[in-house]
């Protein structure tokens, strides 16, 4: 080590000195989560979520409660205008009722069309004895014509749309030759019917069913009343005094009659009366003539289970036995 000129040593120029710092500098970072700024935007955030659950959980609830309010309003303003229109429905049905044919009428095999039948199927080649209907069965008595000419009846006869089928019992001569036979047919009949519709909902879908037939029975009871003659309406219950009159009218003619008046059925509205009939007539034109007027009397008449015992021939003594059933209406409360 070399000394200088002030006597100190000096260094060797391999050992250099370095700067040393004797104190630290600190960098201050605030805290900025307190400031306004920052609070306000923690703020904002919290409303921004409070704003979307309001519109998921009340906003849009409010909205489809009301939409079910409006609903609801509309459907019963929908039940209040169908009700309305059904103001007069129990004056139309009751009305209907009495006017157009009841279930039994529908469905009855019309004696008179049978005899109708007989008239231009039989009567114009045979001499017929006995005839009894009951129910869908129809047995004729007759004699005096061969076997073609009953074949020729039988085919008439089938072409009829209310014989499903005939049947001949029994045929024999009554001629040592032969030729004329006497016959005992059955005849199955029908007859063709016309083939046949929430608390607020259930309401209306019922008030709607019931304008609809109401607006069928008013279009049925524009076509009874436009046919001549005008239909026989069904008399309110109790009219047996007025039966009995129309009855001895129409007897009258007869050389005897019988009546047996059974028990009433009542069946929702509608009343039956069932009356058992037994006459004699002078010849079968007579008897027929009283069976007409029978089934176009004033009061609703139905002729059912008829027998016709016509013994030696048209032109002679007739007995009838017949089941009639008058209807009455007994109008609900």
């Amino acid at each position: 080590m070399k000394k200088d000129g002030t006597g100190k040593k000096k260094a060797s120029g391999k050992h250099k000195a370095y700067p040393c710092k004797q104190h630290m500098n600190l960098y201050y970072k605030p805290d900025r989560t307190t400031m306004p700024a920052t609070v306000s935007l923690y703020v904002l955030f919290v409303l921004v979520l409070m704003l979307g659950f309001s519109k998921f959980m009340i906003y849009d609830i409010l909205i489809r409660h009301q939409d079910l309010e409006n609903q609801l309003a509309l459907k019963e303003r929908q039940l209040e205008n169908v009700q309305e229109q059904l103001s007069d429905y129990k004056k139309v049905r009751e009305t209907y009722e009495r006017y157009s044919a009841t279930e039994e009428e529908e469905s009855h095999i019309d004696c008179i069309e049978i005899l109708d039948l007989l008239d231009k199927a039989v009567w114009t080649d045979a001499d017929i004895s006995s005839i009894s209907i009951k129910g869908k069965n129809a047995v004729i008595k007759f004699s005096g014509v061969n076997l073609a000419q009953t074949s020729a009846i039988v085919s008439l006869l089938e072409k009829n749309p209310s014989v499903v089928k005939i049947t001949v019992d029994t045929a024999s001569s009554t001629v040592s030759g032969g030729e004329d036979i006497s016959a005992s047919m059955l005849l199955e009949l029908t007859k063709k019917t016309d083939e046949e519709e929430d608390k607020t909902e259930e309401q209306i879908n019922q008030s709607m069913v019931n304008l609809e037939r109401k607006k069928q029975m008013e279009a049925e009871l524009r076509d009874l009343f436009s046919q001549d003659p005008a239909p026989a309406g069904i008399p309110p219950y109790d009219n047996l005094t007025q039966v009995m009159l129309e009855l001895n009218n129409i007897l009258e003619g007869t050389q005897e009659y019988s009546l047996s008046f059974g028990t009433v059925d009542t069946q929702n509205a509608m009343v039956r009366r069932r009356i058992s009939l037994g006459f004699k007539s002078p010849d079968y034109a007579g008897a027929r003539k009283v069976l007409q007027t029978l089934k176009d009397s004033e009061y609703r008449c139905m002729i059912d289970d008829l027998d016709i015992n016509i013994g030696d021939g048209r032109d002679f003594e007739v007995s009838v036995r017949a089941t009639l059933v008058f209807f009455e209406y007994q109008a609900s409360e």
